[in-house]
């Protein structure tokens, strides 16, 4: 027969584990902000050696998360195979409503510091995709006028060409 202060016990572990690994997540939101709000910078200031290096950055933060949120889910599901859960695998307001005053507050908060995290996270990416879809529009803009500009002086060039030629046979024939 199951020891039930053991299973507790194991409970209140893996509980304080989920904690642990929430609270990182949260961290980790607020240093991924921070790299966003650093290649919005480098995006204004067209720093492109800050940017690649920001670049960079963001993809091993991109593989954290992943590895955070598999650890979470992890810690859930064996957190779900509980008594209090049978089997099925709650989200985090599922837990924080079966968990104890303790947990559940923590847990709480800790979900409501996340979700804040993770709400300015993807408002200053939208502001960065603004940003990078403005900066594509002037490129796109600059390369017409560009291309236009070549158009024009291949053209006047090859008109030039053409009344030096004329020129010369003008020449040519007053001789």
């Amino acid at each position: 027969m199951p020891d039930h202060k053991t299973g507790s016990r194991n409970l209140n572990e893996s509980v304080e584990q989920l904690i642990s690994v929430v609270a990182e997540e949260a961290e980790h939101c607020e240093r991924v902000l921070s790299l966003l709000r650093q290649q919005q910078r480098c995006l204004i200031e067209s720093d492109t050696e800050g940017l690649k290096a920001n670049v960079l950055e963001q993809e091993k933060a991109i593989r954290r998360s992943r590895e955070l949120e598999r650890r979470r889910q992890t810690l859930v599901a064996g957190i779900a195979e509980g008594p209090v859960f049978d089997g099925e695998t709650p989200n985090i307001a599922g837990l924080i409503a079966n968990l104890s005053d303790e947990y559940g507050r923590r847990l709480a908060s800790l979900r409501v510091s996340m979700a804040r995290a993770i709400e300015r996270v993807n408002k200053t990416k939208d502001q960065n995709r603004m940003l990078i879809e403005q900066s594509l529009g002037n490129i796109n803009e600059i390369i017409r006028v560009l291309a236009a500009a070549n158009v024009a002086a291949a053209d006047y060039a090859s008109r030039s060409k053409g009344s030096r030629e004329a020129e010369a046979l003008s020449v040519d024939r007053t001789c």
